[in-house]
């Protein structure tokens, strides 16, 4: 008795196995990000981004261009300069890398400031919309393309993500 209660055990895991195997899953990749970003609105945010940051990326640049200046004296003048003026103008270097990083900072605050505020904004209608798609198309699993080594571009919905996102974002 005992062995036949395996062999019908066996029997039974090989069925449901085999019908396992014919139940077809469909899995897509989307790049929920990338779609977003691609989208019209986002487009337009980006602009406002750039003039929102502008005064302080033009006050980097012209640090840049301080230091730049700075280090050229460095080399052409280091040989002459006494020890006294050398450390003057390392130091003047030095500070002038401080307020770079701190406007680098600042600038880098500011553009996730304004990217929380968009994705606050935006993101629970993109999140409908990509529901709405994955449920249309019948995908029973839905990968970020980072999660997988390899898929085919006929599985990729990020193109058609953004396409509705354009129609429904405004």
């Amino acid at each position: 008795m005992n062995q036949v209660s395996r062999v019908l055990f066996c029997l039974l895991i090989g069925f449901s196995g085999m019908a396992y195997a014919k139940a077809e899953v469909k899995i897509a990749v989307v790049d929920f990000r990338q779609a977003l970003m691609a989208t019209d609105v986002a487009k337009k945010f980006q602009k406002t981004v750039e003039k929102a940051i502008q005064g302080q990326q033009d006050d980097a640049q012209a640090l840049v261009a301080e230091l730049q200046q700075l280090e050229a004296k460095r080399k052409k003048d280091g040989a002459i300069l006494s020890s006294d003026e050398s450390e003057k103008l390392l130091s003047q270097m030095q500070g002038k890398q401080r307020e770079l990083r701190k406007y680098e900072q600042a600038i880098q605050r500011k553009v996730q400031e304004l990217e929380r505020d968009f994705m606050k904004k935006h993101g629970p209608v993109a999140e409908k919309v990509t529901r709405e798609l994955i449920t249309e198309k019948g995908y029973d699993m839905v990968l970020n393309p980072t999660a997988v080594v390899h898929a085919l571009p006929k599985h990729d919905l990020t193109k058609l993500l953004r396409d509705k996102l354009n129609k429904s974002l405004k």
